[in-house]
């Protein structure tokens, strides 16, 4: 029976799952002295406040009370504008608030407010003792000690972009290169002097990078972007593959915003994805542009215009090669890494797997948890990962390779008992070892030793038999992995 055929579809929705413990939120609001409810930046500032901006004027939140600071028109040291759009600090007790028609400095020792800019800001932020001001389609600089006094100080002028590339953000990466969010069109990227358009297309809200060095962009309108350490940005329909995790992946070369090429490079770059093949579709037919495409990893290059059921025949062949390929692995695990590894990383993984399993598979408290842990991996990674690769959970996996082991044994060891093979070979009692055996090759250990098969009774290729036996610590049935061990 053919395989269904699961092709991704790049689409703008952005799906988010809370794991792990329960959390607890409470409720700040205006009975508890909130000034709106509307909340538009947070900032924690070094002192451990919170500070809130809200569209009636700043807040300050203590830990028990809420002190919110409005414009006053007989307090000279006041906000000039109630509604503060967003927060950024120095890090040495100063506030920088982009308001409604400007941008204000607060001193947080004195709680006073100074006016530095009373025109429209579009974006703020204060990086290396600088602060980054981005003024219609030109984003300026200020240095520390300027933006600590009255503001009136030089401006240097860092980027000039297109009329009507509203500045809307401003971020320095840990490679100090400056991102630039625009209105309408993308991120732009400014390195040295060198300014590129990354992302050409789209609203941008925010930057943020996190402790493995990737940068996230979020957007108004396209979801969220991400750009890993080694430079590839991965898109919504790219974060759709992890979500999906599709037997393949069918993509145009001709593609808004990132090119099926782009694509299948970023996919095999992706330690996650990287397994699942990829067919390109185009409307080049030089034997330059197929070379490109098999040499950055796609499995397949389909010529425009074709026939719909070629296209459906030649994936099937891939996913059905596959499957052929996995059940040879699953024979000889040992020699055969190759034969399910079609990139580096995922023949480094299974290379460190098997030298893993090999040394470990003898102890009968070796369990799927342990495995996890020695290869570096989450549980659900591994097992997702493992799933894709084998065709077999790790659970799984590691019973048939303490089975074949023990059949190796059988036939070549004739003096050594039944019950010290079991021991041997990693299972916790004798009758569970004959249970296993059995439902694997289908007769009794005595029997295969003796070489007289008997006759099979049942379908069972070596899935997770005896889950009830308590041999393996780390049960497989995919309650804690949201998976199934079944194909």
């Amino acid at each position: 029976m053919r395989r269904l055929l699961s092709i991704i579809l790049f689409c703008m929705a952005v799906a988010s799952q809370l794991l792990g413990q329960p959390v607890s939120f409470n409720r700040i609001s205006s009975a508890q002295g909130l000034s709106n409810f509307s909340v538009s930046s947070i900032y924690p500032d070094e002192q451990g406040e919170i500070w809130i901006a809200t569209r009636m004027g700043l807040n300050c939140y203590s830990g028990n009370r809420v002190t919110t600071y409005v414009y006053h028109t007989d307090r000279p040291y006041s906000l000039f504008s109630n509604s503060v759009q967003r927060i950024v600090g120095d890090g040495q007790g100063h506030l920088y608030l982009q308001c409604a028609g400007g941008l204000a400095r607060m001193d947080m020792r004195t709680r006073r407010f100074y006016t530095l800019i009373n025109t429209d800001v579009g974006a703020v932020n204060y990086q290396h003792d600088r602060l980054y001001l981005g003024l219609g389609n030109r984003l300026y600089t200020i240095d520390g000690k300027t933006a600590r006094g009255d503001g009136k100080g030089p401006r240097w002028l860092v980027a000039t972009l297109p009329r009507d590339a509203a500045i809307t953000a401003t971020f320095v990466d840990s490679r100090n290169r400056l991102w630039i969010g625009t209105t309408r069109l993308g991120a732009y990227c400014l390195q040295g002097h060198r300014l590129t358009h990354p992302i050409a297309g789209g609203r941008i809200s925010t930057f943020y990078e996190d402790r493995t060095q990737t940068l996230w962009i979020g957007t108004w309108t396209d979801g969220f972007y991400q750009l890993s350490a080694n430079g590839h940005i991965k898109r919504q329909g790219l974060a759709k593959a992890h979500e999906m995790m599709p037997d393949i992946i069918i993509s145009d070369i001709v593609m808004p915003n990132m090119s099926g090429i782009e694509l299948c490079r970023s996919i095999k770059h992706d330690f996650s994805v990287c397994h699942i093949p990829v067919v390109l579709l185009t409307a080049r037919n030089d034997i330059n542009s197929n070379l490109e495409s098999l040499k950055i990893g796609a499995d397949d290059y389909i010529t425009k215009p074709f026939n719909s059921t070629l296209l459906i025949s030649r994936c099937n062949n891939i996913i059905n090669t596959r499957q052929m390929l996995r059940r040879k692995f699953s024979e000889r695990p040992h020699d055969n890494v190759d034969l399910v590894a079609n990139n580096p990383l995922d023949k480094r993984m299974m290379e460190q797997a098997m030298a893993i399993i090999t040394k470990n598979y003898t102890n009968p408290e070796y369990s799927v948890n342990d495995f996890a842990r020695d290869i570096g991996m989450s549980r659900t990674s591994l097992f997702t990962k493992w799933k894709q690769l084998t065709g077999e959970t790790p659970k799984s996996f590691i019973l048939n390779m303490r089975l074949r082991k023990s059949a190796e044994m059988l036939r070549e060891h004739p003096e050594i008992s039944i019950a010290d093979i079991s021991e041997r070979n990693g299972f916790a009692s004798a009758k569970y070892f004959c249970k296993c055996f059995k439902d694997y090759y289908k007769m009794q250990p005595s029997a295969y030793r003796k070489g007289n098969p008997q006759q099979p009774d049942g379908n069972d290729n070596g899935n997770d038999s005896g889950n009830d036996s308590g041999n393996d610590n780390g049960n497989d049935s995919g309650n804690d992995d949201n998976n199934s061990d079944n194909n």
